[in-house]
């Protein structure tokens, strides 16, 4: 079984996507506990960066490749897990942890349109 790397550092050395989920769900689930919401802070942690998981983000890591929406697949699997109330709120914060909140609606970059996106989520 191939294993999927989340980080490189100055040194080389990589991180896998196991054990990155791992912590951040950890420390999230830390942090949001202090206003009651531990559980959700876990599951965004550990759905964060799952789209790492995959053979086109090994290429963008591993060997310089293109860009890879990496965020859309924990936020897809969240809306499935949680289903659409609790899941859309869950997708606004995975989406956004680079580039901030989005709008619901936008068809250039709304966060339906991200559900509306063919990701595969694992391999």
């Amino acid at each position: 079984m191939m294993e999927y790397y989340a980080h490189s550092n100055e040194k080389g050395e990589y991180q896998t996507v196991r054990e990155h989920l791992h912590n951040v769900g950890r420390f999230a689930s830390m942090y949001s506990g202090g206003f009651g919401a531990g559980e959700f802070g876990y599951l965004c942690g550990i759905l964060h960066d799952i789209g790492k998981n995959s053979d086109e983000f090994q290429n963008r890591l591993l060997k310089n490749g293109p860009k890879v929406d990496h965020s859309t697949a924990g936020a897809i699997e969240a809306k499935k897990l949680l289903g659409k109330a609790f899941g859309t709120m869950l997708s606004y914060v995975i989406c956004g942890h680079h580039s901030g909140l989005m709008d619901y609606g936008s068809a250039e970059s709304g966060l339906m349109n991200r559900f509306n996106k063919n990701i595969l989520v694992y391999n």
